[in-house]
């Protein structure tokens, strides 16, 4: 009995899977399978291409960036394994969005969030290409959030942590305490840039206190992942 590992995004050639989506004899709510067991007999199914249910979760107001803000995994992941990644323990941020660039399923792979993963019930914010989900850092037995607590990016647990729910006004609240948003940083640091004369633009990311004050911090929209090539 062989097992393979799947990632979001591989060539699974072996197998004679498409880049971007994962063979599997079962239908996970996420879409996303780490795993499979290849059984002799068994009938596997390819399921629908991860890049259609990609997208950008991007903070509404610009706060002084024209290209907004989204969520992101700090450094790059470029192996596509988070457990590889050097800066995956640090805090999750928002970063200037990365559209418009060439070789964009690559640029922007910490950038890619599952729409179906964080609109389920409960909801996640799973980084489709890393197969990494977001993680709110809690304290004791984690039954409540402290203020301005950060994220981190984790293997996908379904754990109560890692639960979210985006409400219709685009605040992103997490489940172990409703009263805490998802927001952006007040201060902006610079980040690299693709283009000379125009940096990125970085900025914390932590779960405070939902308030009406902080609205332009807290409010978040989905928008289309760029093609991936």
């Amino acid at each position: 009995m062989a097992k393979v590992s799947l990632r979001t995004g591989a060539v699974v050639a072996a197998l004679g899977a498409v880049a971007g989506s994962a063979l599997t004899d079962s239908s996970p709510a996420d879409g996303i399978a780490p795993a499979a067991t290849l059984r002799a007999g068994a009938e596997y199914r390819l399921q629908a291409s991860t890049a259609e249910d990609e997208i950008m979760v991007q903070l509404v107001a610009e706060l002084g960036e024209p290209r907004h803000f989204c969520l992101d995994i700090p450094g790059y992941p470029s192996s596509g394994d988070i457990d590889n990644h050097r800066e995956a323990a640090w805090p999750l941020e928002a970063h200037t969005c990365k559209t418009g660039l060439p070789e964009s399923g690559i640029i922007t792979m910490d950038q890619r969030i599952s729409r179906s993963s964080l609109t389920g019930e409960p909801g996640k914010i799973l980084y489709t290409r890393l197969n990494a989900c977001l993680e709110v850092v809690a304290i004791g037995a984690q039954t409540e959030v402290r203020e301005d607590a950060s994220s981190v990016a984790e293997d996908c647990t379904g754990a109560a942590s890692q639960q979210v729910a985006m409400t219709a006004s685009g605040k992103i609240k997490a489940v172990l305490d409703s009263s805490k948003c998802l927001t952006i940083g007040n201060e902006a640091f610079e980040a690299g840039d693709r283009t000379s004369g125009e940096p990125w633009y970085r900025r914390a990311l932590t779960f405070s206190t939902c308030t009406k004050a902080d609205a332009s911090r807290q409010t978040w929209k989905t928008t289309a992942a760029p093609a991936s090539f």
